[in-house]
């Protein structure tokens, strides 16, 4: 009876430690979509803004 108790505990430790790990992993790919997402962002800021400066610059030319 002591082994089957050790079984089960080990069982639920198993499948904590598993529970754990997807949940780590889950939030690993959250951040580096997150991260991809604020890269894209910033691209798309740059290119804005070098943008407005080429019309800036075509403005005070007139």
């Amino acid at each position: 009876m002591e082994i089957q108790k050790k079984i089960t505990v080990l069982s639920e430790n198993l499948n904590n430690l598993r529970s754990a790990l997807e949940d780590f992993r889950d939030h690993h790919i959250s951040k580096k979509e997150k991260i991809k997402n604020l890269e894209n962002e910033i691209k798309n800021l740059r290119k804005q803004m070098s943008e407005y400066i080429d019309e800036l610059e075509l403005l005070i030319k007139k």
